[in-house]
């Protein structure tokens, strides 16, 4: 299965685009799964998207395939092979 990681600025002037390959035996992957593999694969993207605790930052943007998927409701998503998940910055103001 295949996972693809793509940036938005700020992060992608400083990290280039992923694709990350998960074993059938892992079976399903959640959102939770992929951030971890992320840690140890990636530990510098990881530490600019992520608290120390390992969950995402508030100001983080997370796109799976076009949808926005508010924070609460990663950690339940099952990715799927093909998956498109984008990092940006989510900007709010007033």
């Amino acid at each position: 299965m295949r996972v693809f990681l793509k940036f938005l600025q700020p992060f992608s002037s400083r990290f280039k685009d992923v694709e990350l390959f998960f074993s059938p035996v892992e079976g399903k992957i959640t959102f939770e799964t992929f951030i971890n593999r992320l840690r140890q694969e990636y530990p510098q993207i990881h530490g600019e998207l992520c608290s120390e605790d390992g969950k995402l930052q508030d100001h983080v943007l997370c796109v799976l395939n076009d949808e926005v998927i508010p924070l609460d409701e990663l950690v339940r998503k099952q990715l799927v092979d093909g998956d498109v998940i984008t990092f940006g910055y989510a900007i709010g103001g007033g």
